[in-house]
């Protein structure tokens, strides 16, 4: 899967290592709202998402957490192998409020 960065224009690939998926910029770690349900593409909104934190699942593993700009709705994405570690290390650390997304 290749798209276009929403937010730095970035030509983004698939995860090169320690993932399957890609959902967001490995540059700039925004997303775009395309989902509803995680994988389903069924979102109409399409806005920009904007990396807001970070916690750490049971399981130990990273998530980012992005906030559309044009809705609202808040989703969560794992921390790719290749992803900024500056960036993912500058965000704030965020309780997580709900188990299910």
């Amino acid at each position: 899967m290749l798209f276009r960065c929403i937010q730095c224009e970035q030509l983004v690939g698939e995860v090169r290592f320690g993932g399957r998926n890609r959902n967001h910029c490995p540059w700039c770690l925004w997303s775009q709202h395309v989902d509803e349900k995680k994988g389903d593409r069924a979102s109409l909104c399409h806005g920009r998402m904007k990396p807001t934190g970070k916690f750490r699942k049971r399981t130990g593993e990273e998530v980012i957490v992005h906030q559309c700009e044009q809705c609202g709705a808040i989703r969560w994405n794992r921390v790719a192998a290749d992803d900024d570690e500056q960036l993912v290390g500058a965000l704030p650390i965020v309780i997580r409020h709900l188990e299910v997304q």
